[in-house]
C-alpha cells in the first residue's frame, strides 16, 4: 500500500532537512570569515562545531529513547537551528560572539537526522513499503546535497544574508511538518484502538508482512 500523503510529507521534511545539512556543510569556514575573523582563526573555530554536532545527537538520542517521542524531539532541536539562524542572518556586523553562537546552534539540526530514520524505521511496517521508504529517503540525501550548495550564491558572499534566512525558513517549515506528522499519527492510533473492539485477533501479525494500514494491531510511534 503507498504511503499516505501526510506520511509523504515526512519525505519532504527528510529532503529539507538534507539541504540544510548540505548547507551547514558549506556556512561555517564562509560565516567565520563574514564575521570578521582571519583564515587561522576560522579554522580554529570550526573545531568546536563537530563535538557540538556529536554531543546533540547524543543528548538527542537519549532523549528519544526515555521518552519515546521522535516528533517533539525533531521539533526541538529544529528551534535550535532556527535561533542558530536568525543569530546569523540578523545580528549587527559587529556582534560576532552572537552570530558564532549562532552559527553553532546551527549544528544541532543534524542530530534531527538520526531521529528521522528511527521515525521511519518505526512507523512503517512490510517489507516493500519498509524498502521504498528508505529507497526514497536515500533519493532526498542525494537530491539535497545538489541543491544545498546552490542556495550560497557568489553574488552574496559577503554576508550569506539569504541562504540563512532559508535556513530559518526551512527549519520552520519542516518543524511543523514534524508537529502535523506526530498529531496525524495520534490520530491513527485512536483511530485503531476504537476499532479493537471490533477486530479479531490474528496470530502471528508479526510475520505475516503486512504494512503498517493493513496490520490493525500495529501502533505508530509519535
Amino acid at each position: 500500500m503507498p504511503p499516505t500523503p501526510v506520511k509523504l510529507d515526512a519525505l519532504s521534511n527528510h529532503h529539507l532537512f538534507k539541504r540544510i545539512q548540505r548547507r551547514l556543510i558549506l556556512l561555517p569556514s564562509h560565516a567565520h570569515k563574514n564575521f570578521g575573523f582571519d583564515s587561522k582563526t576560522t579554522a580554529l573555530l570550526q573545531l568546536p562545531s563537530g563535538a557540538i554536532s556529536i554531543i546533540s545527537i547524543l543528548i538527542a538520542t537519549y532523549l528519544a529513547g526515555r521518552f519515546d517521542q521522535r516528533g517533539l524531539n525533531v521539533t526541538a532541536l529544529l528551534l535550535l537551528g532556527i535561533l542558530g539562524g536568525a543569530l546569523m542572518a540578523f545580528l549587527p556586523a559587529h556582534s560576532k560572539t552572537g552570530k558564532l553562537i549562532g552559527n553553532y546552534l546551527t549544528n544541532c539540526i543534524g542530530a534531527s537526522l538520526p531521529r528521522l530514520y528511527s521515525w521511519v524505521a518505526a512507523n512503517f511496517a512490510g517489507h516493500t513499503k519498509k524498502v521504498t521508504m528508505n529507497a526514497i529517503l536515500l533519493m532526498s540525501f542525494s537530491a539535497g546535497n545538489i541543491i544545498g550548495p546552490l542556495t550560497f550564491r557568489q553574488r552574496m558572499r559577503r554576508t550569506f544574508t539569504p541562504a540563512k534566512i532559508n535556513i530559518i525558513a526551512t527549519c520552520a517549515f519542516a518543524g511543523v511538518m514534524a508537529v502535523v506528522l506526530r498529531r496525524y499519527y495520534n490520530w491513527e492510533n485512536r483511530k485503531k484502538d476504537r476499532l479493537v473492539g471490533d477486530i479479531r485477533r490474528e496470530e502471528d501479525t508479526e510475520f505475516a508482512d503486512l504494512t503498517d494500514r493493513e496490520n490493525k494491531e500495529f501502533r505508530y510511534r509519535s
